[in-house]
Protein backbone atom coordinates (compact mmCIF):
# COMPACT_ATOMS: atom_id res chain seq x y z
CA UNK A 1 0.00 0.00 0.00
CA UNK A 2 1.71 3.40 -1.45
CA UNK A 3 0.04 5.54 1.41
CA UNK A 4 1.08 3.65 4.50
CA UNK A 5 4.47 3.39 3.11
CA UNK A 6 4.34 7.22 2.71
CA UNK A 7 2.75 7.51 6.33
CA UNK A 8 5.33 5.82 7.78
CA UNK A 9 8.58 7.85 5.74
CA UNK A 10 6.78 11.43 6.14
CA UNK A 11 5.25 10.37 9.91
CA UNK A 12 7.10 8.16 11.48
CA UNK A 13 8.82 10.65 14.34
CA UNK A 14 5.33 12.54 14.54
CA UNK A 15 3.65 9.48 15.81
CA UNK A 16 6.19 8.25 18.00
CA UNK A 17 5.87 11.89 19.72
CA UNK A 18 2.03 11.54 19.70
CA UNK A 19 2.20 8.49 22.67
CA UNK A 20 5.46 9.16 23.72
CA UNK A 21 4.31 10.21 27.18
CA UNK A 22 1.62 7.50 27.73
CA UNK A 23 4.05 4.92 26.51
CA UNK A 24 6.41 5.96 28.80
CA UNK A 25 9.02 6.69 26.72
CA UNK A 26 10.98 7.00 23.36
CA UNK A 27 11.76 3.43 23.25
CA UNK A 28 8.02 2.10 24.74
CA UNK A 29 6.83 4.11 22.22
CA UNK A 30 8.73 3.13 19.00
CA UNK A 31 8.05 -0.21 20.01
CA UNK A 32 4.25 0.88 19.92
CA UNK A 33 4.63 2.38 16.45
CA UNK A 34 6.30 -0.38 15.17
CA UNK A 35 3.22 -2.77 16.08
CA UNK A 36 0.86 -0.19 14.92
CA UNK A 37 2.51 -0.87 11.52
CA UNK A 38 2.81 -4.22 11.90
CA UNK A 39 -1.10 -4.36 12.29
CA UNK A 40 -2.09 -1.80 9.50
CA UNK A 41 0.32 -4.12 7.03
CA UNK A 42 -1.72 -7.33 8.47
CA UNK A 43 -5.29 -6.02 7.74
CA UNK A 44 -4.22 -3.46 4.72
CA UNK A 45 -7.55 -4.65 3.11
CA UNK A 46 -9.82 -2.90 5.52
CA UNK A 47 -8.22 0.02 4.66
CA UNK A 48 -11.02 1.57 2.16
CA UNK A 49 -10.34 4.89 1.77
CA UNK A 50 -8.37 6.93 -0.91
CA UNK A 51 -6.72 10.16 1.24
CA UNK A 52 -3.67 10.32 3.30
CA UNK A 53 -6.30 11.86 5.60
CA UNK A 54 -8.50 8.51 5.69
CA UNK A 55 -5.22 6.81 6.71
CA UNK A 56 -3.94 8.58 9.15
CA UNK A 57 -7.98 8.26 10.75
CA UNK A 58 -7.48 4.41 10.24
CA UNK A 59 -4.07 3.74 11.44
CA UNK A 60 -4.76 6.26 14.37
CA UNK A 61 -6.97 3.80 15.80
CA UNK A 62 -4.86 0.59 14.88
CA UNK A 63 -2.06 2.82 16.91
CA UNK A 64 -4.83 3.67 19.97
CA UNK A 65 -5.19 0.13 20.46
CA UNK A 66 -1.37 -0.86 19.78
CA UNK A 67 -0.69 1.70 22.79
CA UNK A 68 -3.88 0.04 24.83
CA UNK A 69 -2.63 -3.19 24.33
CA UNK A 70 0.89 -2.32 25.55
CA UNK A 71 -0.02 -0.65 28.61
CA UNK A 72 -2.40 -3.54 29.46
CA UNK A 73 0.23 -5.77 28.94
CA UNK A 74 2.39 -3.32 31.32
CA UNK A 75 0.38 -4.20 34.30
CA UNK A 76 -0.23 -7.75 34.04
CA UNK A 77 3.36 -7.94 34.10
CA UNK A 78 3.44 -5.62 36.76
CA UNK A 79 5.99 -2.93 35.58
CA UNK A 80 3.28 -0.21 36.05
CA UNK A 81 0.93 0.68 38.81
CA UNK A 82 -1.46 3.04 36.16
CA UNK A 83 -4.93 2.56 35.96
CA UNK A 84 -5.86 1.64 32.31
CA UNK A 85 -9.19 2.70 31.01
CA UNK A 86 -11.10 1.63 28.04
CA UNK A 87 -9.95 3.73 25.05
CA UNK A 88 -12.61 4.63 22.92
CA UNK A 89 -12.90 2.49 19.44
CA UNK A 90 -13.26 5.64 16.97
Amino acid sequence: MKLLEKLYREQYNDKVRMVYRRAGGAYNADDVIQEAFTRALQYEDSFNGETMEDLNKWFDCILRRSLYDFKRSEIKQGITQEELKEEDPD
